[in-house]
């Protein structure tokens, strides 16, 4: 009944659970015909932009720039598929697990740094360019 009534009325509700010895506070709410439970941050979790100096000083976007982020946006825009995302923590855990148990072991590979950005603008261009192929 709390389903219907859920998605009928399109009300959520507050609740806490305890999730890994720490209290989560969720949103329970009606999503694709069941009951879920969202996790939500309290709010001295949550940092107020603000008190950022560096975030008060930014630089408005250039239109040239603002028309380029937006076609992009258009070109990489669909439905959500969420079946591409993998947790490669847990996938790294398990490979080092595997090893100790077969009596060898496994080092994870290092990330590689990532190079420095080039002009915002070439890098937008370039990238919209790759959208039209």
């Amino acid at each position: 009944m709390l389903r219907a009534v859920m998605e009928k009325t399109g009300k959520a509700g507050l609740g806490k659970i305890t999730f890994r010895s720490k209290e989560r506070m969720v949103l329970v709410h009606y999503y694709r015909g069941a009951i879920v439970a969202t996790t939500l941050h309290y709010v001295d979790e949550v940092m107020d932009p603000q008190i950022f100096p560096a975030l008060k000083g930014l630089a408005e976007p250039v239109e040239k720039e603002m028309d380029l982020a937006i076609q992009i946006i258009k070109g990489l825009s669909g439905d959500l598929d969420l079946s591409g995302f993998k947790d490669r923590y847990k996938e790294q855990i398990e490979i080092m697990v595997k090893s100790k148990m077969a009596g060898t072991i496994s080092i994870p590979e290092k990330k590689t740094a990532k190079t420095p950005g080039k002009n915002l603008m070439e890098s937008l261009r370039l990238t919209a360019e790759s959208l039209k192929k």
